[in-house]
């Protein structure tokens, strides 16, 4: 289990669509412990993975680190 981690609540609208399809991939996966929320914060590190590094190549360099 990770250690705990202080975080922050966001609150998000998003299309009713998109969390029908990510109920369906969550109830229909192997790791069955997985939560939406859970589900959701991977699907966040990656995207936000690929697209800081898009960033890094573009010359563009956060202020602050992870």
């Amino acid at each position: 289990m990770t250690p705990e981690r202080k975080s922050h609540r966001l609150n998000a609208r998003v299309p009713a669509t998109l969390v029908a399809r990510m109920d369906f991939v969550i109830r229909n996966i192997d790791n069955i412990s997985e939560s939406r929320s859970a589900a959701l914060l991977a699907a966040l590190e990656v995207w936000l993975s690929i697209e800081e590094d898009r960033l890094r190549t573009l010359g563009i360099l956060p202020k602050k680190a992870r």
